[in-house]
């Protein structure tokens, strides 16, 4: 009989400790499912957010490059946490990309109480090559009221396009409604559609002048009908559009646009990319036929100079920033007079676009586009 109980006792003692085993497992699994949660849920607040704070300031002003029509790639996944590598994008001559206030444009009756982007060389998208594009910024939204092309046709949303609303981060989605009446070449065209936008990515994005962290890829679909007198039927269109935003600036660092129309089998994609420094804020600057800013050679791959003269006797300072508004460079800080050769050594720079602006003690700035190859 003792050996009995004692094998029951054991027995017993085995069970307990493999309840007890099976219990501090699920334990542990509970522990580890919910670690994986708050894990996930920390990835997850890592996404950039854009807020009306970011909206572009009249005044503000960036470089911006056109990519040569089939060197444009695919704009690649949405997710998070990713790294979209454009890299190899060929760059144009640079355009100017200026915000204004509409006042100030030949469209100021037409677009009251907005903000324009004007593009100084025209800005090139599937269908045409706008001068301006005009935006309100009023309630807690960016919306497109209108755009004017460079044969001054003007587009006048009589239902606004909504580009984003705030907060907008990655998840965020809606839908709108858009139309609009114009008139081409004493045509009168009408156009209606439906534009669905979300944010569908976030990362890091690599451009031919560098590397930018922390963006918010935004996918808009445009599907719109278009009706032109004298065509026997509407025009259909599609059109999907993805924006690289950066946190501190709503307008895009890379846009990529592919359109399509039921009458062409042919998809048209286009591009550009915006060399913007959050430094180009209300700068003053000195007109350009009085710009004595030069440097060469330009691409430089070793070693440029950066040549300028000072008419009198004064305080000047020279320095170069990246891509993302970094300083990379302030060598030159000096009172002088005259014609002077400063030679910048670039062979430790990475390949891409700089920007360098010489700085008086009153405030005037140059600036000259240096790209390292």
């Amino acid at each position: 009989m003792l050996k009995i109980g004692m094998v029951f006792v054991c027995y017993r003692a085995v069970i307990i400790l493999k309840l007890n085993l099976l219990f501090d497992m699920k334990k542990n699994m509970l522990l580890l499912i919910a670690f994986c949660c708050c894990y996930q849920t920390m990835t997850w607040a890592q996404a950039p957010t854009i807020t009306a704070n970011q909206n572009p300031l009249v005044g503000s002003y960036a470089d911006l490059y056109t990519a040569p029509v089939g060197s444009v790639a695919t704009p690649g996944a949405g997710g998070a946490n990713l790294t979209w590598d454009f890299s190899n994008f060929s760059l144009n001559t640079p355009n100017k990309l200026e915000f204004q206030n509409a006042s100030e444009t030949p469209y100021a009756a037409t677009f009251p109480n907005t903000i324009a982007a004007y593009y100084r060389d025209g800005l090139q998208l599937p269908s045409a090559k706008l001068g301006y594009e005009f935006f309100s910024t009023a309630g807690n939204m960016l919306t497109k009221k209108g755009i004017a092309n460079v044969l001054n046709v003007v587009v006048n949303y009589t239902d606004p396009k909504k580009v984003l609303t705030y907060p907008f981060t990655f998840g965020s989605n809606f839908t709108d409604d858009f139309s609009a009446t114009y008139t081409v070449q004493g045509a009168t065209v009408s156009e209606q559609g439906t534009v669905s936008v979300s944010a569908d990515g976030y990362g890091t994005l690599i451009l031919p002048f560098g590397t930018v962290q922390n963006v918010l890829r935004v996918h808009t679909t445009e599907t719109y009908t278009q009706t032109i007198p004298g065509f026997p039927n509407p025009l259909n269109y599609v059109t999907h559009t993805y924006n690289w935003y950066r946190p501190d600036w709503a307008f895009p660092v890379i846009s990529i646009t592919t359109e399509t129309v039921d009458v062409s089998p042919q998809t048209v994609t286009t591009a550009f990319f915006v060399n913007y420094n959050p430094t180009n804020v209300g700068t003053p600057t000195i007109d350009n036929s009085n710009n004595s800013l030069s440097v060469y050679p330009n691409p430089a791959t070793t070693t440029t100079n950066v040549q300028f003269d000072l008419p009198t006797l004064a305080h000047a300072q020279l320095a170069i920033y990246n891509a993302v508004g970094q300083l990379v460079s302030s060598d030159f800080d000096a009172t002088t007079v005259g014609k002077q050769n400063i030679v910048v050594d670039c062979s430790q720079y990475p390949r891409g676009v700089y920007t360098i602006v010489l700085t008086t003690a009153e405030g005037q700035t140059q600036t000259q586009r240096l790209i390292v190859q």
